[in-house]
């Protein structure tokens, strides 16, 4: 979700918040380099972030919001206390 909040800095209009399965009609050429290997020191890094707020504050977004045309400042400021609160 954080990538909204650096939207709203140059795009003050309407959003559509699409499925994933969505990028594949918009973005034909999915092609990316291979994905590295992780250490076990960074897997460790991973897990131990606490991504549960982030979770749910995305779950909300797209129960709310997925498949409808939106003013991105309304997203924002709706969901604005997740990133401040964390």
């Amino acid at each position: 979700m954080c990538w909204l909040f650096h939207l709203v800095r140059y795009y003050k209009n309407t959003v559509r918040l699409l499925p994933v399965k969505e990028l594949y009609n918009y973005i034909p050429n999915r092609d990316a380099p291979p994905i590295k290997n992780l250490s076990v020191e960074r897997k460790q890094q991973i897990l131990s972030i606490d991504y549960k707020n982030y979770v749910e504050a995305d779950k909300k977004l797209l129960n709310s919001y997925l498949g409808k045309t939106v003013e991105l400042k309304k997203i924002v400021e709706e969901f604005r206390y997740v990133l401040s609160s964390s």
